[in-house]
């Protein structure tokens, strides 16, 4: 089974709109905001997204890029997880920090989120090379061998009379 915790804080739809600014019919369509929901969970925004002016801006741009490859939860769960490329800080804290957001986004491009469907197959061991088939000897080459080599002893059994 695969699980996933998610750190909060979370808002509600509701909360999300009136920080935002948007209404709360468009809001899960904005390609700049981080969601989640399903059938057990109400649909939730990152409060990290957010602050008192509304959508911050340095993460709706690294947002908006990601969306384009991967879905809200696994871009959710690499933002949580420290990078190396920014120091083994988490984008979040790396972004709350002043760092530069282009520099997160060359960070998912060289080792982004991982699909859901990296996360629940393993990667596949590398092919070896086949390696060719020993040459078949026909049974008409085996025969002709056998007659050849009769043939020597003969000729060798004559010249030795």
């Amino acid at each position: 089974m695969n699980q996933h915790i998610l750190q909060g804080p979370f808002l509600t739809r509701d909360e999300a709109s009136l920080r935002s600014h948007v209404p709360v019919r468009f809001l899960a369509h904005r390609p700049d905001l981080l969601h989640i929901g399903g059938r057990s969970l109400p649909e939730v925004y990152f409060a990290f997204q957010f602050d008192h002016h509304g959508v911050r801006p340095e993460f709706a741009c690294v947002v908006e890029h990601l969306k384009k490859t991967y879905a809200d939860r696994e871009i959710c769960e690499w933002l949580a997880t420290p990078q190396p490329e920014l120091g083994f800080a988490t984008p979040i804290s790396f972004l709350n920090g002043g760092g530069d957001p282009d520099l997160v986004i060359e960070a998912a491009v060289r080792d982004g989120p991982l699909t859901v469907y990296e996360r629940t197959h393993e990667a596949p061991a590398p092919v070896e090379p086949p390696t060719p088939p020993a040459p078949r000897v026909s049974a008409g080459d085996a025969t002709s061998r056998r007659r050849k080599a009769r043939l020597r002893s003969v000729r060798i059994a004559h010249s030795a009379r």
